[in-house]
């Protein structure tokens, strides 16, 4: 027993070291921002063609600067820990065989993703699986219902009153923002058109030559069908996610920018800021490089990496011409439905209560901002503008406070469902299909350490509508030591003593309070949207067998923390 806890002692030490050492490494001023060449009047081209990040004020004043590459201390340490131990457990899955997870070494990763991640284990049901099953099947309908990155494949089929997933456009039809990017895959992948009830119940599937279009002969099994179609979607769903923390990051500079000409809006947008630009990085590095990311021929063989980001910039560029959230729900996620379909069949009813509050808060929150100053907001809403336009050709033409609250929110809102899909990456029924290998590969191993990373890091009050300003020592973060003795063994402790640093630099800055009025609002709709998602929660824990076996997937629209999972006010994770 001496030696275990000593080893547990010892690991401690190790993580917390790393932990420190980590933290302080991304703090320093030789943080890289993820822009190329040095910082000069040119325009900064990002991962995507013609894409570029203006030369802004944010980017030469030190302030500022510090302010943009702000870090999530408490995420970003959570990462680390959770990190050195999962590579570990991913590689010991190299060279194992993929049928029947014979060896277990998945369900050693889900273990320890559960320890390390779900911290209110008391609010779920006894039971509950926190990966789901292996019913391709009724996954693919509870994705389809209940996540807006995969419904947003969807296509109606008039004539027959039902709703289709196309891989392989075969008509004449709008083409789904999915079947574009499909088709950047390799060939051989499987290409599946299914047809759906309104209910989501798969009703027929087709296999399809992504070459001729046409129909061939399939011998695969319902479930295999399902299996295969998911994580196609998959690759489209994260090509999706990846995006969002691109356009995340474009906006937090111009919020920056405007922060600089109306210093009392930083009070209320710096929890937008902070883990943001790291985070774009990581995209840009790992994702998205021009081959060989995860999205351009890793984890997905892509044939056309080029194709891979020409579409998510024609999807970008879609979302920076949406002047609210319901245009962008109604134009980009479901522009190959009928309007109201979506809410007329009865999918993501979480999500749209949601949503619906977005235009009377960005409404209510820029009318204070404005009656508080009239003269600093309309400089802080030209300076978005110059910022937004400034970012190529038809990227964003967002040109006020009001405009950025409803994209970041709804984007927001979005990025929270990327908890569950990315968890699904990391079963069986989706990691045996990134190679063509009978037994798990570096590529296999490398995604499955990838995709649990991305769902690290959730810090609690760091969701859409929150009302809390200082999100860094918010429940569960750092706070002044009670006494010498915690005082004595806070700096003893290496991840402690990062966490009182921060917290002292926080008191020591002297900034002036919120305004009244907007901070009434964020409380407001603070509790609007918690109600919303207390009731969702208790509605669900009434029905155990249901919460049991779908929760990790319709957790996603619980309270923070229930499940590990949030509706992230930005891609900080």
């Amino acid at each position: 027993r001496i030696v275990t806890e000593g080893m547990k002692l010892f690991q401690i030490i190790v993580i917390g070291v790393a932990t420190f050492n980590s933290a302080v490494a991304v703090t320093k001023p030789t943080f890289r921002l993820p822009i190329k060449g040095r910082i000069s009047d040119a325009l900064r081209e990002l991962c995507l063609p013609d894409v570029n990040l203006p030369d802004t004020s944010i980017l030469k004043d030190k302030t500022l600067f510090e302010n943009l590459k702000s870090l999530t201390i408490l995420s970003s340490s959570d990462l680390i820990k959770f990190g050195l131990i999962a590579q570990s457990i991913t590689n010991k899955i190299k060279g194992k065989e993929k049928k029947n997870n014979a060896c277990g070494l998945l369900t050693d990763l889900h273990d320890f993703y559960i320890d390390s991640v779900v911290q209110h284990k008391e609010l779920l049901p006894q039971g509950y699986k926190y990966f789901g099953n292996s019913d391709n099947v009724e996954n693919l309908k509870l994705m389809l219902q209940n996540n807006p990155f995969y419904a947003s494949a969807l296509v109606y089929k008039a004539g027959s009153s039902t709703f289709a997933v196309n891989s392989v456009e075969t008509g004449d039809g709008p083409k789904s923002w999915y079947s574009m990017l499909a088709s950047a895959l390799e060939d051989s992948y499987p290409r599946i058109n299914a047809v759906f009830s309104s209910n989501m119940e798969l009703l027929s599937f087709t296999e399809v030559d992504p070459t001729t279009g046409k129909s061939i002969k399939s011998t695969k099994t319902k479930g295999e069908a399902a299996g295969d179609l998911l994580y196609m979607m998959t690759f489209y769903a994260e090509s999706f996610h990846a995006l969002i923390h691109i356009f995340h990051y474009i906006n937090v500079v111009a919020i920056g920018e405007a922060d600089s000409v109306y210093p009392m809006l930083s009070l209320w947008s710096k929890p937008y800021i902070s883990n943001v630009a790291l985070k774009y990085e990581e995209v840009e590095n790992a994702l998205l490089p021009d081959k060989g990311g995860v999205l351009t021929g890793g984890a997905w063989r892509t044939k056309d990496p080029v194709l891979v980001k020409t579409v998510l910039r024609e999807m970008l560029c879609k979302w920076g011409s949406c002047k609210t959230a319901t245009q962008f729900v109604d134009e980009f996620l479901f522009k190959t439905l009928p309007k109201g379909k979506v809410r007329q069949a009865g999918l993501l009813p979480e999500f749209f209560k949601h949503v619906d509050l977005i235009a009377p808060f960005a409404k209510e929150l820029a009318g204070s901002f404005e009656s508080y100053d009239k003269q600093s907001y309309g400089k802080a809403n030209r300076a978005i503008e110059k910022v937004l336009s400034n970012c190529g050709e038809g990227v964003s033409s967002i040109a006020d406070i009001n405009n950025w609250i409803q994209l970041m929110s709804v984007t927001g809102i979005v990025h929270g469902s990327t908890l569950s899909l990315s968890r699904m990456l990391i079963t069986e029924e989706m990691l045996k299909r990134v190679s063509n290998s009978l037994t798990y590969t570096q590529v296999d191993s490398s995604l499955a350490f990838t995709a649990a990373g991305t769902i690290v890091g959730i810090i609690e009050d760091r969701h859409v509508f929150s009302s809390s300003l200082s999100l860094e020592t918010a429940k569960g973060a750092a706070r002044l030591p009670a006494n010498l003795l915690e005082l004595i063994s806070t700096l003893f402790n290496p991840a402690a003593r990062v966490k009182l640093l921060f917290t002292l630099k926080t008191i020591s800055t002297k900034t002036p309070a919120l305004d009244p009025l907007s901070k009434e609002i964020l409380l407001k709709y603070d509790a609007l949207s918690t109600k919303i998602k207390k009731d969702f929660y208790l509605n669900l824990y009434k029905d155990k067998k249901k919460f049991t076996s779908q929760g990790w997937i319709l957790s996603d629209h619980c309270p923070d923390g229930v499940d590990g999972k949030q509706l992230t006010i930005t891609t900080y994770i």
